[in-house]
């Protein structure tokens, strides 16, 4: 008996090259009146010529019902002929996918029916194909999940229909939602609960990745509840993230001489109305490090923005969830920015749960000691579901709804001592958000729409 597993990779690579063949068809179909046109003169239409004209219009839909009939009969058969070819050329894994349907039976497929057959399968198109793929996935994911379904937890046909079309990682997500709450309450050292793809006793699964600031883990269960599944969610434990910290320390590009503290120069941003220019960081780069500070005195200072820039602290917002400074103003023409070679930094966007679903790639410019580089991340959470407590040198700070990123490397947080007020962005350019500190995993960052309504600027479009 054939598994329905071993049509998949069929139905996938013949859904694959139907749509090589489709283009190719689609290429053919609008070279080829060209290539008339160039190798001989228009001739007019006569009953005996409809043919030849209609090849020389073969990219164009004909009014004519008799003419229009002729085109789609030539349009299907170059689907047929560039199927030929295609088939032709994946010969060999097309033999191999079809011996995948019965792994252990020993039979010699004929290369004439590979050929003829398979580009008759093209000539249905993708779309059919992508819809048979679709509903061969489908019907593996209803299969699997019916054998773990619970009826008895189930209140209604929905609720049904709604666990059948769930994936694993979807799963993970709902069983989070569900058991976040008791989780936390239960184990206060819990810093991050987040979906994953981890190893776990010796395969890699989707499970939900719990990450503790020490390694106190007595409290955790080994696995976690999901409405409707008699299988729970496994569990995966990183401990010892260790203290956020804010990370002031050495560093370029932003400095207090007088205090020795260092940051990261953001951004550039403006208020248009005032016809002003300021650089963007973190506050505590210029109040030392400390979260309590006489803030005339601190606006009082002047503070270097390398390479020899000096500006003042023209608005400072430390506490109550910010964490921020204007310096300024500067002129634009000394500033740019510029994120890398022909591209530069666009206006806000906001993270949404899908892009953190997707674990999206983030990145930064630092200046370290080879230079000013750019360093990227992935997205872990877009908005902290709980407060998430920063320490500074004389006490703690609470901030809400922080950005949560981790390095593509397996060594340490994406930033480190000195980092603080670089500014997160996406692949399109994007500001994301203003990084604040790390532990010893995760780099976290205040979402820029927030940072910048709250300090009324704009970065220059």
């Amino acid at each position: 008996m054939v598994n329905l597993d071993h049509f998949i990779p069929v139905v996938a690579l013949v859904f694959a090259l139907s749509m090589v063949s489709e283009r190719l068809s689609n290429i053919l179909k609008l070279y080829i009146p060209f290539l008339l046109d160039f190798w001989s003169p228009r001739a007019p239409l006569t009953p005996e010529r409809k043919s030849a004209f209609v090849w020389r219009n073969l990219h164009l839909k004909q009014t004519d019902p008799e003419l229009e009939t002729i085109r789609e009969r030539i349009i299907l058969l170059l689907s047929i002929l560039c199927g030929m070819l295609i088939a032709a050329s994946f010969q060999q894994q097309i033999i191999d996918a079809i011996k995948g349907l019965k792994p252990n039976a020993e039979s010699n497929v004929p290369a004439t029916l590979v050929v003829f057959g398979f580009s008759l399968l093209f000539s249905f198109g993708s779309k059919f194909w992508h819809d048979m793929l679709d509903l061969l996935l489908f019907s593996k994911n209803v299969r699997r999940r019916w054998g773990d379904v619970d009826l008895e937890q189930l209140e209604s046909a929905a609720q049904f229909s709604a666990y059948l079309q769930t994936t694993d990682p979807q799963q993970v997500r709902l069983a989070i939602q569900q058991n976040e709450a008791w989780l936390r309450r239960d184990n206060p050292n819990i810093r991050i609960i987040t979906p994953g793809y981890e190893l776990i006793d010796g395969a890699y699964a989707h499970c939900a990745v719990i990450y503790l600031i020490d390694d106190n883990r007595k409290n955790l269960p080994p696995s976690l509840p999901l409405t409707g599944s008699k299988t729970p969610v496994r569990i995966k434990v990183i401990d010892k993230l260790g203290k956020i910290q804010a990370q002031g320390q050495p560093g370029k590009r932003v400095l207090d001489k007088k205090a020795r503290t260092f940051g990261t120069y953001g951004c550039l941003v403006e208020r248009p109305e005032a016809g002003a220019h300021y650089v963007l960081t973190c506050a505590h780069v210029v109040t030392d490090r400390h979260c309590q500070f006489d803030e005339p005195a601190v606006k009082t200072r002047k503070y270097t923005i390398e390479p020899d820039v000096q500006a003042p602290a023209a608005e400072i917002a430390l506490g109550d969830g910010f964490d921020c400074v204007l310096l300024g103003p500067v002129s634009p023409q000394d500033q740019e920015n510029t994120l890398y070679r022909s591209m530069s930094l666009l206006p806000e966007r906001i993270l949404t749960e899908t892009d953190a679903a997707n674990q999206i790639s983030v990145s930064l410019r630092l200046n370290r000691h080879n230079g000013i580089r750019e360093y990227t991340g992935r997205l872990v959470q877009h908005a902290a579901t709980q407060p998430v407590e920063v320490e500074y040198d004389d006490g703690l700070l609470s901030f809400s709804e922080m950005i949560v990123v981790e390095s593509v490397s397996a060594i340490g947080p994406l930033t480190q001592s000195g980092d603080s007020g670089a500014v997160l962005y996406d692949a399109e350019g994007h500001a994301l958000g203003l990084v604040v500190g790390a532990d010893n995993t995760f780099t976290y960052a205040l979402p820029i729409k927030l940072v910048l309504d709250k300090l009324n600027v704009q970065i220059p479009s």
